[in-house]
């Protein structure tokens, strides 16, 4: 289980992702290779440290005392070419992977930096499965860290840019969708990104700081197409899931007696 030096796991997380593994585990298919966590996250001041303090106490009290939802969202190789983005929150605090399916993948690729952990995700969907926690697990602390510069921002973009550039190479099938739909998908991965900066950072940054990247604006259509239609089809098709695998994780616990 990750956890970064800044940051905090839910007193009730070992707990939940104990469940977690066991019911995931003796699901059919693939093996379970990692579950990725949500993080709730906030900005620390120094300048008022019993307000950070009251806040964790509170939030944490919450969620160990509420019944977990049991939200999760399955992560597979499509995610990408439907939503844009290669999968997996970050932050990863409360992130928890199958050993064995790190050394087969070979754990974190350092050539992908702060975007190694997204990549990680991607290379054991392929012989395992991934989840996605919608709960959050723990607390992400954002503040005088590496993810709060500017730099960050950009680096992730272009990792992201320059993994669907990998995608699109693949088959014939990846060169088409790019083909039609590579600006759509960086434009709305970009839109996003910035749009979180705005929420959790002082450092203002826009669209056009990211031109070097890639410069090419989305065709109308094709973004209407993309958005209207396979990217919510896509979401549609993750609730069903999201929702089948919550009743059968109920149906689990109940089974083996754990209220």
């Amino acid at each position: 289980m990750m956890l970064h030096d800044d940051d905090m796991l839910f007193s009730k997380t070992l707990k939940n992702m104990k469940d977690d593994i066991n019911f995931f585990s003796q699901k059919k298919g693939k093996p379970l290779g990692a579950i990725a966590t949500s993080s709730q996250v906030f900005t620390y001041n120094s300048d008022y440290p019993k307000a950070h303090l009251d806040f964790i106490k509170e939030v944490n009290k919450f969620w160990s005392d509420a019944k977990s939802l049991k939200k999760f969202y399955k992560l597979t190789n499509n995610n990408i070419l439907f939503t844009s983005h290669i999968g997996g929150s970050v932050p990863s605090c409360g992130a928890t992977y199958n050993r064995e399916a790190m050394l087969n993948v070979g754990g974190f690729n350092d050539d992908f930096g702060i975007s190694a952990d997204l990549v990680l995700y991607y290379c054991i969907e392929k012989e395992y499965s991934v989840y996605q926690t919608l709960d959050p697990y723990g607390f992400y602390r954002w503040g005088q860290n590496t993810m709060s510069k500017k730099e960050s921002t950009y680096k992730t973009i272009k990792d992201n840019n320059d993994f669907r550039e990998y995608i699109f190479s693949k088959n014939i099938f990846t060169k088409i969708w790019g083909f039609f739909f590579r600006s759509v998908m960086y434009h709305s991965f970009t839109a996003r990104s910035l749009e979180m900066r705005k929420i959790i950072s002082d450092h203002y940054v826009e669209y056009k700081d990211y031109a070097d990247i890639y410069n090419k604006k989305p065709n109308k259509i094709a973004y209407w197409i993309w958005r209207k239609i396979f990217f919510r089809a896509y979401q549609y098709h993750k609730k069903i899931e999201t929702r089948k695998n919550k009743h059968e994780y109920k149906r689990h616990l109940k089974k083996i007696g754990v209220k």
